[in-house]
């Protein structure tokens, strides 16, 4: 079924806010913890207006956003841990909590996966 220009603006809409917010929770740990840049990213999600959107790309994003929150388990050991997101990753994904970490990262990753796939047409 073909989307209607309403439903592709709204996915549009959220993608490119979700870009924004994406790039200020990435340097924010420079300067806060890992785990307060996660949850403010989380908490902006969940003010994101899904309204004309299709509900299978609400709800994918909607699992995207409980993804990142299920990570917070991991990240809050870590509250001096600075940099770059990336950087603060790699320096964890070779901590004593590695496995634990990336099955979380990995849950990140497949739920970002399930979000582009139900932006596309």
């Amino acid at each position: 079924m073909e989307r209607s220009n309403y439903e592709k603006a709204c996915i549009e809409r959220v993608l490119a806010l979700d870009d924004s917010l994406g790039t200020v929770r990435n340097e924010a740990p420079k300067e806060i913890s890992i785990s307060e840049s996660i949850k403010q990213y989380t908490g902006a999600l969940k003010g994101l207006n899904f309204e004309g959107c299709p509900p299978k790309f609400a709800n994918a994003f909607k699992d995207h956003r409980q993804a990142w929150e299920e990570i917070l388990i991991v990240t809050d050991k870590y509250p001096k841990m600075r940099g770059e997101l990336h950087e603060v990753f790699d320096s964890i994904s070779v901590s004593k909590d590695s496995v634990e970490f990336k099955t979380r990262l990995d849950k990140i990753w497949a739920t970002w996966e399930m979000v582009d796939d139900q932006s596309k047409p």
